[in-house]
Order: structure tokens, then sequence, then C-alpha cells
């Protein structure tokens, strides 16, 4: 039984307990229908949830909710989650009590942070933290300024920045632009051990020399030996 109008129909079906919106020449085409004993309603094509400023949309075709620019997928009283993308970027942002965790707790799972060009991670709005360039390097930053970065052969710091060992900065290696220091700042002595040491001069591969000059060769149980331009003047015994 029920009414039609503009080609439509509402109709209860008694054997199924369900009331139903339908269309078409037979009336057989289901849009709506409404379950009497659970009422639970069942939408049978597209559904549009409309906002003030921006909508919502099941799209059947898609199996998609999609929501339009600056609809919001909103989590918690505040609301503390929010799930959007504006014009220009998509936003997972958490502005409620507590912190924002991340987390994976199968067993054995991974969690993956991918970006088609370069991966950032920044403590605060506009300061960079960590910057993950595709293909190339790893930055380190403190206070929005780079302090270190990885290369092809390892790891660069810059001019004037320092690598400190020590609670008080005891041992620091650096070099300001024009030299390199390795300095002890600290209480006790600066030991430097090899099982035979050697000091070398005139080495430069920036200027073409791949190999040092000896200058002082420390031999184990043994002489110290005194060089000139590479040749040896002088040993103890």
């Amino acid at each position: 039984t029920g009414g039609t109008a503009n080609g439509g129909a509402l109709l209860y079906d008694g054997v199924n307990n369900k009331l139903s919106i339908c269309c078409g020449t037979t009336l057989t085409t289901e849009r709506i229908s409404i379950a009497r004993d659970t009422g639970a309603v069942t939408f049978s094509d597209d559904v549009t949830l409309t906002g003030v400023s921006a909508n919502i949309v099941f799209d059947k075709s898609d199996n998609a909710l999609e929501f339009a620019d600056d609809a919001k997928a909103t989590f918690g009283a505040g609301p503390d989650l929010s799930i959007y993308h504006t014009n220009n970027n998509s936003r997972i942002t958490h502005s409620g009590t507590g912190n924002f965790i991340v987390e994976t707790t199968s067993t054995g799972s991974d969690l993956y942070l991918r970006g088609d060009d370069k991966v950032l991670i920044q403590p605060a709005d506009g300061e960079e933290g960590i910057v993950c360039n595709a293909n190339g390097s790893v930055e380190l930053y403190y206070n929005n300024t780079k302090q270190v970065n990885t290369t092809s052969t390892g790891l660069t710091l810059g001019d004037n920045k320092r690598i400190d060992f020590g609670d008080g900065t005891d041992l620091q290696i650096y070099h300001d632009g024009s030299n390199s220091y390795l300095e002890e700042d600290g209480t006790g002595q600066l030991i430097i051990r090899s099982w035979s040491p050697r000091i070398q001069a005139k080495y430069s591969p920036s200027a073409g020399s791949s190999t040092g000059e000896d200058a002082i060769i420390c031999m184990p149980d043994g002489a110290v030996e005194l060089y000139y331009d590479g040749v040896k003047k002088i040993n103890t015994t």
C-alpha cells in the first residue's frame, strides 16, 4: 500500500516489514527503506549531507564517503581531532587535551611516513626539526637552524658546528671555516692512543695529494722517529 507522486511511491512491504520510497515506471527501484522491526534505514543511491559551506557525499559508484574541501570529520567532544582538506593541504589536527598518538600494535608491523619529495617533522608551526629529502640527505635542526646532514659518504657538519663529548662538553671537535680543532676542555688529559701512531703533513686531497708525508712515527716498544720533508732525520733509542 502507499501513495504516488511525480513518478515515485511510498510503499509499505508487509512481508519484510519495511517502508520504502521507490521510483521508476514499475515502482520497483528502491531508493530508501526503513525496517519496521529494527528501525534501520537503507539508502540505495548517492546520499548528500548538506552543510553551511561544505557538503559530504556518499558516492555509490565509487563506494566512497567524499568530503568536500573544508568539510571535516571530527572526533571527541571538543572536537579534539579533525581530519579535513582545504584548497591546498590535507590536515589531521589534534586540538584537545592529552597527546596525539599514532601507533601500530600488530606484531611485526611497521609505521611508514612517505612523501613524494620530502618528509618534514616540525616541533612548532614553521620550525624545522627533521627534514628527509628523497634520494638525498636527512637534515637535523636546532631552533630552526640546520646543524647536521647526512651525505653519500656519511655525516657532514658545517663551519662552527661542533661535536661535543662528555657531560660538560669536555671534548670538542669542529671546524671554524679556517682551521680544524680537537679540543679538550674538561678534567683530566687528552690521550691519543694507537698501536703505532703516525703524524703526517702535506695531506690535501683537494690539492691533489692523496697521501701524507711522515713527520713523526712512534714505534710500539721502540723508537720515536722524526722526519724532514718525508725523510727520517733522527730517532730515539
